[in-house]
């Protein structure tokens, strides 16, 4: 059962040219909130600890869950009969308030989720068009475009030509031994990797970050040859 969510990289060669679909990435902590047909929901947590429902900060979040997502995912698997068979099923979603930055949240400030993947026992993860397509009536991250994932788009999120704060997840799909899979990467907004700089100054933490941003976001090689099918 895959219930760590996987690290995004920045924008790599092997990636470009491919068909995608590009959703909102929002300035917020990654949760996730397992389900199992036996159980029902019976676990949440961060990328790298579980969570109970008093826990500072983070305990809220299964009241939301349970609130804007719980009933409605399990009936969208009863819709679609591809859904048929799972017995196991992890959400995750984004965590975020009005003054959310970089992981760092304001204890005093109303929260929200947005259901940004779904791991299905048998499925792995859903592929992104499947995903906006059968799960798009909930709060998920909006998609702001579909088309090439090419260097336009990624000079286009950097400028802020997209209503995004922090940037976008870009997603596409590639065949592995004839099953379909998810390949992503992250492109972040020059503000926001700008506001990452300002407060840098004031935090270790947040200095870190930064360099870790600043490697990841790097522009593709512009060595050529041609596309991967499968990225690396």
């Amino acid at each position: 059962m895959e219930t760590t969510y996987p690290s995004i990289k920045g924008p790599a060669f092997e990636q470009l040219g491919q068909p995608c679909v590009a959703f909102h990435k929002y300035d917020g902590s990654n949760l996730r909130f397992l389900w199992q047909e036996a159980k029902g929901w019976f676990r949440f947590g961060t990328r790298y600890k579980w969570l109970k429902k008093q826990t500072p900060n983070f305990g809220v979040a299964m009241e939301l869950f349970q609130a804007t997502f719980a009933p409605e995912l399990l009936a969208t698997l009863k819709r679609h009969k591809e859904y048929r068979g799972v017995r196991n099923l992890v959400a995750f979603c984004e965590f975020f308030g009005p003054s959310s930055f970089a992981g760092w949240h304001r204890d005093d400030e109303p929260k929200e989720l947005r259901l940004f993947d779904i791991w299905a026992q048998g499925r792995g993860f859903i592929p992104p068009k499947e995903f906006a397509q059968n799960f798009g009536h909930l709060s998920i991250a909006e998609v702001v475009y579909e088309g090439p994932f090419d260097k336009a788009l990624i000079a286009a999120v950097r400028d802020g030509t997209y209503p995004v704060r922090e940037g976008v997840v870009v997603k596409g799909t590639f065949t592995r031994r004839d099953k379909v899979e998810v390949w992503a990467a992250k492109v972040k907004t020059q503000s926001w990797l700008d506001e990452l700089a300002r407060r840098a100054s004031q935090s270790d933490g947040l200095r870190e970050q930064l360099a870790e941003n600043l490697r990841e976001q790097s522009a593709p090689s512009d060595a050529p040859g041609d596309v991967a099918n499968e990225p690396a």
